[in-house]
C-alpha cells in the first residue's frame, strides 16, 4: 500500500521542483519523493561477491540499493564499482574505495564522509541534504545546494560549487585541503565557520559570497591557512 505524503514531504518535493534546473532533475525530485514514502531500506556494504554494485551477495542485506534507499561503505573483501541509479537518501562512507565509474551519484539525506576515498566522477547534492566530510580523500567533482555542510579534515581533489541554506550556525574544525577550484555561496541566515581548529589549505582559486544575513567566516581560529590560487 502507498503511503500519503506528509506535508514536510510536499513542501520539500515543491520547493525542489522550483528549484530544479532542467525537467529531468524535477522529474528525479518527484520520483525520489514518491519512492521515499514507501519503505526504504538500509543496504551496508560487505563486498563478499565481487566489486559490482549490482550484485546482491555483495550487500546486507542481500538486494541492491535503489532509489531512496540508505547506504553504508565499510572496506570489504573488494571495494564497490558504482552503477548509476537515480538516487540515494542517506549515505555513509567509513572506509575502503568507491569508484564511481564516471557517474555521478545524487544524495538526498544526510551524507557522511568518515574515511576512505571516493573517486573518478562526481557527487551531486539536491536542496534540503546535509554533508559532513570528516576525513575522506574526495577525489571527484562536488556540487549542489545543502542545509548543512561540515569540512573538517579532508582533502578535495577536483572543484567544489556549493551553495548552503541553513539558518544554523556551523562550525568547521579544519585541516581540508582543496586542490581545486572552491565556491561557497550562503543564503542562509546561519554562518559557516572555517578553520576553528585546524587551518586550512586552498590550493586554487576560492570564491565566497553571501545573499542573507549569514556569514562566511574563514581562518577563525587557526593559523595558518593558506590561499594559494
Amino acid at each position: 500500500m502507498i503511503n500519503t505524503l506528509s506535508e514536510t514531504q510536499i513542501m520539500k518535493l515543491l520547493y525542489t521542483f522550483k528549484k530544479a534546473k532542467s525537467l529531468r532533475l524535477a522529474l528525479l525530485a518527484i520520483c525520489f519523493t514518491l519512492t521515499a514514502s514507501l519503505n526504504a531500506t538500509s543496504y551496508v556494504w560487505n563486498g563478499s561477491v565481487s566489486t559490482q554494485w549490482g550484485d546482491a551477495g555483495n550487500w546486507t542485506p542481500a538486494g541492491i540499493p535503489d532509489i531512496g534507499d540508505d547506504v553504508t561503505i565499510n572496506s570489504g573483501t573488494n571495494n564497490p564499482v558504482f552503477e548509476e541509479i537515480s538516487g540515494l537518501n542517506n549515505f555513509t562512507l567509513n572506509s575502503g574505495t568507491l569508484d564511481l565509474s564516471a557517474f555521478t551519484i545524487v544524495l538526498y539525506g544526510s551524507a557522511n564522509f568518515n574515511g576512505g576515498s571516493i573517486s573518478n566522477g562526481n557527487i551531486s547534492f539536491v536542496s534540503g541534504s546535509n554533508a559532513n566530510f570528516n576525513g575522506s580523500a574526495i577525489s571527484c567533482g562536488v556540487s549542489g545546494t545543502l542545509s548543512d555542510v561540515y569540512f573538517n579534515g579532508s582533502t578535495f581533489d577536483e572543484a567544489i560549487s556549493i551553495t548552503r541554506s541553513s539558518s544554523n550556525d556551523v562550525i568547521c574544525e579544519g585541516g581540508n585541503t582543496f586542490k581545486s577550484t572552491f565556491s561557497l555561496t550562503n543564503t542562509g541566515t546561519g554562518a559557516i565557520t572555517f578553520a576553528n581548529i585546524d587551518a586550512d589549505i586552498f590550493q586554487s582559486l576560492a570564491t565566497f559570497s553571501v545573499s542573507n544575513s549569514g556569514l562566511i567566516l574563514l581562518a577563525y581560529t587557526a593559523s595558518g591557512t593558506q590561499f594559494q590560487g
